[in-house]
């Protein structure tokens, strides 16, 4: 009774503090008259997007940015990124260039000019900077330049110009953002910071600046006040934008809207229980109706991922939310709904229930980027569909992606591969097999690489199949291991051929043996290659080798067997494991019926040292079978005693 009282308190506090922040959108709005235009507007790319929309996607076709040459085009996802950022390193170059002998590039062929292709220029003095050129260099975003004309104009500049610079260091964290034109870099560059993980910097210049700023009173003091709250709160300095906070309440300086949405956003972190945490976003509400400000999708977002964050009535305190914003007419943008998913993710079947529902409001929508948080929604949404197993819901997010636009929304590259990851297992799992390569080759190499973790689903099923489907399909496979730069780990090589002188293993008279005697021996090369370039110390897989050898040795490839072999026993010290005893046995009797003696004895050694039964039936066959010479005699001899042999020879006689 007391905790059904308590959700029906909360979900009427979060009303009532909504109700407040409603009373500001219901002013009566003005009515406009509608007229036609004359003539239909068109853009400078309107045809280029018309006989775009008249070409399908080719999956067999490399994204632009790669050579369209069959033998250049990168396949692996290693070698992708390394083309990419090799392009724009060389980009980089040129730029680096460009600046270094600025004297080479001063032609201003272009009218009107673009500054862009002109080489940056060096402040070095005084009388080359201005206030107007720091204006220039603040709007322009270029943090390094405005620091450095500062500096040389001594803090000689107007109150707004330093308001203007100090917003610019918040805004960047003190820190030269990345050009806009180096497009891959932000493509591929990956965060490993946890997201409440403060990455704020200490700068003395944005320190002094706010000193002074703040002593100005009035306006200036306020838009300083809220610059530092945003920084701070972008950056995870959640304490000090609070601290902030709290300074502007005392001294009565008003909060933006953006601050508030900031402040909103870091409830979470800043209060560990429930009750602190609503009756902060119940104040923050309160002041925004006081202070008449309109919330929008980011006060609603923030709004959203606060009530994801609640330990108890999460659920309740989220949808009223929810409502509320929708009755005041802010719609939702794809965080809202990831929020959404988050919110109500707890057990599959609310998962796919809500999953559902989103798609049911979103498909066929031309989606818009409104919150940065918004490319996170086709990669976690993915992930749930596969959570939940649902086929149907996978398919339909995808088309939701591929529709209009939507592609833009996919995030990096990380989220890019993330997303068809979770896409090839849903299919994996849900498809016959051959039905799921048709559909993986569709996609492979050029839309979507496969990561190791997808490879290894794949052989993990093709062992779960009938012998005669994966034996087709494993010279195919073994193709695009080795495309996609998979001979390093040992866990595919194992897996991978195990199917092949296991599970799948071709009848005797298949050709298949000369094709998998083939691929063993790439293999063996490919492991040389890694080895003679390896910088630490190399090992071999005992299980990789031994299957490399069958393959070769069924394949009628004995003198490429006994190469392997002869690594296998005489290198023990780079091998890690031991030949499984029926190896051993197939290629002892491979060796026998040959007459290759060397062989025989250097397996019985193998099998002697390693404590295997089969070591001494082993000798006394060799023994009764081959001729060796004296010294072969001997050696067999003395790994297994001559009365041994003699008491095994006499005991088949008998």
């Amino acid at each position: 009774m007391n905790s059904l009282r308590k959700k029906l308190t909360n979900r009427n506090l979060v009303q009532n503090a909504l109700l407040q922040v409603q009373s500001i959108t219901t002013a009566p709005g003005t009515s406009t008259e509608i007229q036609i235009p004359t003539r239909k507007e068109r853009g400078p790319t309107d045809i280029l997007k018309a006989l775009e929309s008249t070409i399908g996607r080719d999956p067999t076709a490399p994204h632009y940015k790669y050579v369209d040459d069959p033998y250049l085009i990168p396949v692996s996802n290693l070698e992708k990124r390394s083309f990419a950022l090799s392009k724009e390193a060389g980009r980089k170059a040129a730029m680096w260039v460009r600046e270094q002998h600025a004297d080479f590039f001063q032609h201003k062929n272009a009218v009107p000019v673009i500054e862009s292709f002109l080489p940056r220029a060096v402040y070095t003095d005084k009388n080359q900077v201005s206030e107007d050129l720091l204006m220039h260099v603040i709007k322009s975003g270029n943090v390094t330049d405005s620091l450095k004309i500062y500096q040389l104009l001594e803090g000689d500049v107007k109150v707004e110009t330093k308001l203007a610079l100090f917003e610019m260091l918040c805004f960047y964290n003190s820190t030269q953002p990345i050009d806009d034109e180096l497009i891959e870099e932000r493509w591929f560059s990956i965060s490993n910071r946890s997201a409440w993980v403060s990455t704020w910097k200490e700068n003395a210049d944005r320190e002094a600046l706010f000193k002074s700023l703040k002593e100005q009173g009035g306006d200036i003091a306020t838009a300083a006040y809220n610059a530092l709250i945003c920084g701070c709160s972008k950056y995870k300095n959640l304490y000090l934008a609070w601290e902030l906070y709290g300074e502007c309440k005392v001294k009565g300086i008003p909060i933006c809207k953006r601050a508030y949405d900031y402040l909103i956003s870091g409830i979470g972190m800043v209060k560990k229980l429930d009750d602190g945490r609503l009756s902060m976003l119940f104040d923050i509400y309160k002041e925004m109706a006081e202070n008449h400000l309109q919330p929008d999708i980011k006060t609603f977002n923030a709004s959203l991922g606060l009530a994801t964050m609640m330990k108890n009535d999460q659920r309740n305190v989220f949808v009223t939310i929810y409502n509320e914003f929708d009755r005041i007419n802010v719609k939702p943008s794809l965080t809202s709904y990831l929020h959404l998913l988050d919110c109500f993710s707890s057990t599959e079947s609310f998962g796919e229930k809500s999953l559902t529902e989103v798609l049911n409001k979103l498909e066929g929508q031309k989606l818009e980027l409104l919150d940065p948080r918004d490319t996170y929604f086709f990669v976690n949404a993915m992930k749930m569909a596969y959570e939940c197993n649902s086929l149907i819901l996978g398919k339909r997010l995808h088309e939701l992606l591929l529709a209009h636009n939507n592609y833009v929304l996919i995030g990096d590259s990380y989220k890019e591969n993330v997303y068809y990851r979770y896409y090839m297992l849903l299919h994996l799992n849900n498809l016959q097999f051959n039905s799921f390569m048709k559909f993986y080759q569709e996609f492979i190499p050029n839309i979507y690489t496969p990561e190791i973790l997808v490879f290894k689903e794949m052989l993990h099923v093709v062992k779960t199949q009938e012998p005669e489907v994966g034996r087709e399909l494993l010279p195919t496979l073994f193709s695009q291991a080795l495309m996609f730069d998979f001979m390093r780990n040992e866990e595919v090589l194992t897996n991978l051929f195990d199917l092949k002188t296991g599970d799948c293993k071709p009848p005797p008279e298949s050709l298949l043996h000369k094709t998998f005697a083939e691929n063993a021996w790439t293999t063996w090369n490919q492991l040389q290659e890694i080895k003679a370039t390896a910088r630490r110390g190399f090992n071999y897989s005992a299980s990789v080798l031994e299957n490399l050898a069958i393959l070769c040795l069924r394949g009628e490839e004995f003198d490429q067997m006994l190469e392997i072999l002869s690594v296998l026993i005489s290198s023990k010290n780079l091998v890690i494991g031991s030949l499984k005893p029926e190896s051993i046995r197939e290629i002892f009797d491979a060796c026998m019926d040959r007459g290759h003696t060397q062989a025989v004895l250097s397996l019985i050694e193998y099998a002697i040292e390693y404590g295997m039964d089969e070591a001494v039936p082993m000798a006394v066959r060799a023994h009764k079978t081959l001729s060796f010479t004296v010294a072969q005699e001997n050696n067999l001899v003395t790994l297994v005693g001559k009365d041994v042999l003699k008491v095994k020879l006499s005991e088949d006689v008998l």
